[in-house]
């Protein structure tokens, strides 16, 4: 063995055996004599890597590539650097070189994967994956990760295939066993899901995500208490833990408890499974105590069209404090949100922007201005439907038989709790014998549901609802909403509509837990789910109420006649 090879080996058994401080100051040593030598700057890299210091093991592995450019080796894992550095198309270029180089390369195709489904591109990530295994079937970060691609495409059953398989190679594995139970949830398999975390941690009981995901079962659950104890545990190991954060502000606010729950919900923006993006991060964003007079504040959508609807009523309280408000919603939503009172300039995403002073996205402005449950800027309406869509919309419905309720029964097919919240139309179609006129606030009609429509006296007028103004049009003409969680509700709600709201037993935070009314929405009424799955109780409470409702309604017609 030569000098320098000698010298390296010996820096390599420092590496080898844990002990990566003297095996840094080892490679540095030889590079001090030999300071071009390929293979001990791409051992360095390694080592600097390991260590956390990406940059200069950036620098490291680009030296050694100078002296053997066609190493793929020393390509991946100068990748995995720049990766770390947070330069992904870089790391993307550097598997890809790799790969050229050789196309067997099992790690190249790893990691490009992980990087792929690390900046939102599942579905490549999962070629990448396959790649990889098709190579090396035993791959068993591959089979996780692999899970964890087919997980951000929602295709559950086949990600938990992919954990179990990466269990059946290592069985002590807590992470194949988190994500497990992050599959089984998704499944509500609940009971296997809580198993799971129970395993992970019986494997790793300092592991602040199996915590974490515990918590998000019990939720699931309903066993709030011992779900905020997970979460707690979760956050005392890893105070920063996204997931635990995020759950933990869920929680928080369904139980009312909104200065907790207000500033852990800003971890929203943190969570990758959410694919939000943080707006201007160097300019100003609003935040509790701020003087707005004469400020210029952009006030922008980020989440759904029922985030939007809720929350822009804060836009309202802004401008009364004295600034100026340049509202950003989309283009479907543009004109409803028009007619917020006062001065405030709507655009849609896309069009241009003025230049403002403060900006803030709208699910933050309640922690921004310090709302309380009792401070909660409950008056409504705040939203109007426009006269002349009202006018039309007025003409297109059938001439008046009964009273008039409006039903809409599902939400996106793609919304990740569709399953817990959405309702088979044929559930609902008994309310028709209840006397009443229904007409569908539904825009589109799944498949599965237009057998039940058909043969019904039902209104349905699907996409001749153009956009939020026609459906507050049409709800203007209505006597009653009855929907489940969408926007829908939230529409009505805004209008000052009556709206019965149809509730799962474990609900989206802004409904809260035990009460039967909204404070965000006073003509709202919530029927809520007292077991899990168990519509058909929700359902007899509203046909038994909708039933009262329009006997009095009779009898004040038949008063009004007689006088």
């Amino acid at each position: 063995m030569t000098g320098i090879a000698a010298e390296l080996e010996k820096a390599l058994t420092l590496h080898r055996a844990g002990q990566l401080d003297e095996a840094i100051a080892a490679y540095r040593r030889v590079l001090d004599r030999h300071p071009r030598h390929a293979p001990t700057l791409h051992c360095l890299g390694i080592g600097l890597a390991q260590g956390h210091h990406y940059k200069e093991s950036v620098s490291a592995l680009a030296a050694a590539l100078e002296g053997q450019p066609d190493d793929p080796a020393i390509r991946v894992h100068y990748g995995n650097a720049l990766w770390s550095l947070g330069r992904p198309d870089d790391a993307l270029r550097s598997y890809d070189a790799a790969i050229a180089l050789d196309p067997a390369s099992v790690e190249a195709h790893y990691n490009r994967g992980t990087v792929l489904a690390g900046t939102g591109h599942p579905e490549l990530a999962l070629q990448c994956f396959d790649r990889a295994l098709a190579l090396a079937p035993a791959h068993v970060d591959a089979h996780n990760n692999r899970g964890n691609a087919l997980t951000d495409l929602r295709r559950h059953e086949e990600a938990l295939e992919s954990f179990e398989r990466a269990l059946e190679l290592r069985r002590d594995f807590p992470d194949a066993l988190i994500n497990c139970s992050i599959a089984l949830r998704a499944l509500h398999r609940y009971d296997e899901s809580l198993i799971s975390c129970e395993k992970a941690l019986a494997l790793a009981p300092g592991n602040a995500q199996a915590h974490a995901s515990r918590g998000a079962v019990l939720a699931s659950l309903a066993r709030y208490d011992e779900a905020l104890g997970s979460y707690d545990r979760a956050l005392g190991i890893d105070p920063a833990l996204v997931e635990a954060r995020w759950n933990k502000s869920l929680l928080a606010l369904l139980r009312g408890n909104f200065t907790e729950g207000w500033a852990l919900y800003e971890s929203r923006l943190d969570m990758r499974s959410l694919h939000l993006v943080r707006r201007y991060p160097d300019r100003p964003m609003l935040k509790v105590g701020d003087d707005v007079d004469g400020k210029v504040i952009l006030l922008y959508a980020e989440q759904g069209y029922g985030d939007t609807i809720q929350f822009c009523r804060y836009a309202s309280l802004l401008r009364d404090q004295g600034a100026t408000i340049v509202l950003e919603v989309p283009g479907s939503l543009k004109a409803l949100i028009q007619s917020l009172s006062g001065s405030i300039t709507v655009v849609a995403q896309g069009e241009a922007l003025p230049t403002f002073d403060l900006h803030c996205p709208l699910p933050s402005l309640p922690a921004a201005l310090g709302t309380e449950l009792k401070s909660i800027p409950g008056h409504t309406p705040y939203l109007a439907p426009d006269l002349d869509h009202m006018h039309r919309w007025a003409t297109r419905l059938e001439p008046r038989r009964a009273f008039r309720v409006g039903l809409a029964w599902s939400g996106k097919p793609t919304h990740r709790n569709d399953a817990n919240r959405s309702i088979p139309f044929a559930d609902l179609a008994s309310l028709r014998e209840c006397g009443v006129e229904l007409i569908s606030l539904q825009k589109e009609v799944r498949e599965s549901d237009a057998a039940a429509l058909t043969g019904l006296c039902l209104q349905h007028f699907g996409a001749d609802l153009a956009d939020f103004s026609d459906t507050a049009a049409l709800i203007s003409q209505l006597d009653l909403i009855i929907s489940v969680d969408t926007a829908v509700t939230h529409l009505a709600g805004a209008l000052g509509k009556p709206v019965w709201v149809l509730l799962p037993l474990v609900p989206d935070w802004r409904w809260m837990l035990n009460r039967q009314d909204s404070p965000w929405y006073p003509t709202a009424r919530l029927f809520r789910q007292t077991a899990m799955g168990r519509w058909d109780e929700v359902i007899d409470s509203v046909r038994q109420e909708l039933d009262r409702l329009v006997a009095a309604q009779h009898a004040g017609w038949h008063r009004s006649a007689a006088i």
